[in-house]
């Protein structure tokens, strides 16, 4: 079911324990805020009243000003069944303020998942330039850099890095200087910033407490648990490993683990526990083999765009309001070039139909889906944004109710929805899992 609406009032019509889980890609709240603004914050949530937040976040939207408000995070409490568990997706710095507006709405926090990849870019203020820039000063010019690709100017010389997307526009040589600070000030502070790269996001692992123990949870409401075997690592390894120090003088297995005792016992290996990291192909090379975490590429531009064909296509000007060309769009990357600006939503160069900025890969989504839900089971998104959730809920047989303020992207979620179900009902999406459930895609 895909509901077109405002969360929190959508939410206040479904029944209450209706939902087996809750996986969401919430609002991170990136905008600006002070320290005596979150204090407001604190004292209204924790006397129950609401916060009402000013300006934007990410991309400027007045939707990702601030976390999700535990007035929200109630009615998602209170529609989620006893002893069900939510993955909600949360931002570096705002991680704080989800988790503790998820705890004041009566969720338990359970863990924390790491989501790590290596194709963030760092939004750092270079401080030895702008030392120099106050005094009124240029940099020493100590070498040259040219530019390849989009990085270029055009041919009037008015811009570089990403110009209107869909365009054949003709660029020229472009050549950059490569500078030292001026002045001895700049000098002190050179190298340094004021940011880190970013190459993770967390997914707070959260739940509704329990109805008794676990065991009466699980009769009584089917929820309660993490389905570890489904979320297994497969390994290309043999598991199996004997305990070479006691020699099984505890007499615990006689010193054999459990991978091979069921070696021993002719039975089939399960893989690896699931824990909580996982890798995108970046981070995976940085940290080797990725036989010990749950491993997925990020979002394609394929994946994302796939049942868009008939969709406009929408440069990245259009999509930000800036100007053309203007640091909204371009900015100086860690190799010296100026290109595409990551933090004003665009994903490189190109014009896109999928215009959320945001889109997660739908392997990870499936992961996390059968992490928490059991068979059959339904999954809340509260934030459907471009739909990758009840993608991923559809592609592994489970029921979703989806909910999306923004009709443009309800109209994408539609689409990209249509597309994957052929997908799995002739058999091209990865991983089938064919529970048997029909799906109500559209309501």
């Amino acid at each position: 079911m895909i509901i077109n609406g405002d969360s929190l009032e959508e939410l206040k019509a479904l029944p209450a324990n209706s939902v087996d889980a809750i996986v969401t890609d919430p609002p991170y709240g990136l905008g600006n805020f002070s320290p005596s603004d979150i204090a407001d914050c604190m004292l209204a949530w924790a006397s129950g009243k609401k916060w009402q937040p000013k300006g934007g976040g990410f991309m400027g939207k007045s939707w990702d000003a601030f976390v999700p408000p535990p007035q929200l995070w109630r009615e998602a409490f209170r529609v989620l069944k006893a002893g069900g568990h939510a993955l909600v997706f949360a931002g570096t710095r705002t991680q704080d303020l989800m988790s503790i507006s998820l705890r004041l709405a009566g969720f338990e926090i359970r863990d924390c998942l790491m989501w790590l990849y290596g194709s963030g870019f760092p939004k750092s203020h270079n401080i030895a330039k702008a030392i120099d820039r106050h005094y009124g000063l240029e940099g020493e010019v100590i070498g040259k850099q040219k530019m390849t690709g989009t990085a270029r100017k055009t041919k009037d010389g008015l811009s570089h890095g990403c110009a209107t997307a869909g365009l054949n526009i003709e660029r020229v040589a472009t050549t950059i200087n490569i500078t030292a600070p001026s002045s001895e000030d700049a000098k002190k502070w050179e190298g340094w910033g004021t940011a880190l790269k970013p190459a993770y996001e967390p997914i707070i692992l959260a739940r509704k407490p329990l109805d008794g123990t676990v065991v009466n949870n699980i009769l009584l409401h089917g929820v309660g648990g993490l389905n570890i075997d489904e979320a297994r690592i497969d390994a290309n390894e043999n598991l199996g490993r004997l305990n070479k120090i006691d020699k099984g003088m505890f007499k615990v297995g006689m010193g054999a683990n459990c991978a091979e005792i069921r070696k021993q016992n002719g039975l089939e290996p399960l893989g690896r526990w699931p824990a909580n990291i996982l890798l995108d192909e970046i981070a995976l090379k940085a940290l080797g083999p990725a036989g010990r975490y749950f491993y997925t590429a990020k979002a394609s531009q394929s994946e994302r765009e796939a049942g868009l064909k008939s969709f406009d296509k929408k440069s990245n000007v259009e999509l930000t309001g800036r100007k053309e060309g203007s640091a909204g769009l371009v900015m100086k990357h860690e190799d010296g070039s100026e290109k595409a600006n990551p933090y004003a939503g665009t994903s490189g160069q190109r014009s896109r139909a999928n215009i959320h900025p945001t889109v997660k890969p739908i392997d990870l989504m499936r992961y996390l889906c059968r992490l928490i839900t059991p068979e059959g089971g339904t999954i809340l998104e509260p934030f459907a944004g471009s739909g990758t959730t009840l993608i991923a809920a559809h592609l592994e047989g489970y029921n979703f109710i989806g909910i999306e303020r923004e009709a443009e992207y309800v109209e994408i979620i539609r689409a990209r929805l249509k597309h994957w179900q052929g997908a799995r009902d002739t058999g091209k999406a990865e991983k089938e899992v064919d529970r048997g459930v029909q799906l109500e895609l559209f309501s």
